[in-house]
């Protein structure tokens, strides 16, 4: 079993899943999932990992729909692979909604997760289930706000990886698991380096440039986030 350092968060959750999503465009009403991945890490009572699993899978687009070339170019993901290898979204529901039911304290954590949040709201409201995302042993963490706190702009995720100068040990490579892989490296990076995790829960940062818009999980709080503040955004 690997080593994992999940700081605070470690004891406080029985369960922590590390998600990123490929989508078709950037509007999670007009737009899809592509793909998503998972990195589940099952706890003991004091913050052990004992189980690690990883999901992995495309999704079906809706009849009649097809990637923009812009995304084919990004992600290397064709329609002709979708054919292929593509799963019914009903199945890849229930395999990632079967990670988050229950009772046990689970977090969920994601870079720039505001977006790949609203896509996932979006997937599992079209199966009449986004309640599930609400529930309140759920709890929501930005590593993307975590690293604006700690670096200065640039701040997508393989800046994050370059200041870190985990080029050699991860990529980003638009591809889901890929970036979930890398967004987990990076936080155990940013957890050895100050272990401030907790202080972000359910807390998101945004551009104080351009207007907050509503966020269908109604416990992640915004507050704005400029580059170069003196000060971290929880205090």
């Amino acid at each position: 079993m690997e080593t994992f350092y999940l700081g605070g968060l470690g004891p406080k959750y029985k369960k922590i899943i590390i998600f990123d999503v490929e989508t078709t465009g950037f509007n999670p009403i007009i737009d899809e999932l592509l793909e998503i991945a998972m990195i589940v890490l099952t706890l003991d009572d004091v913050g052990n990992v004992i189980k690690k699993e990883e999901l992995d899978e495309l999704i079906q687009l809706a009849p009649g729909k097809t990637i923009p070339d812009e995304i084919v170019q990004l992600t290397k993901i064709t329609n002709d692979l979708l054919i292929q290898k593509g799963s019914n979204p009903l199945k890849v529901f229930k395999q990632v909604s079967s990670f988050m039911v229950g009772q046990e304290e689970l977090a969920l954590l994601a870079y720039n997760a505001s977006f790949d949040l609203q896509f996932l709201f979006a997937f599992f409201k079209k199966m009449k289930m986004e309640h599930i995302l609400n529930l309140s042993h759920i709890d929501y963490y930005d590593c993307l706000t975590m690293y604006k706190d700690r670096a200065p702009y640039p701040h997508k995720l393989q800046d994050a990886i370059n200041f870190y100068g985990l080029k050699e040990e991860v990529k980003n490579s638009h591809r889901a698991l890929d970036d979930a892989r890398a967004t987990l490296v990076l936080f155990q990076t940013m957890m050895n380096q100050c272990d401030d995790g907790l202080n972000y829960r359910n807390l998101f940062g945004y551009n104080p440039k351009y207007p907050r818009r509503h966020h269908p999980i109604h416990k992640i709080k915004f507050r704005p986030q400029a580059y170069g503040a003196s000060k971290k955004i929880y205090k």
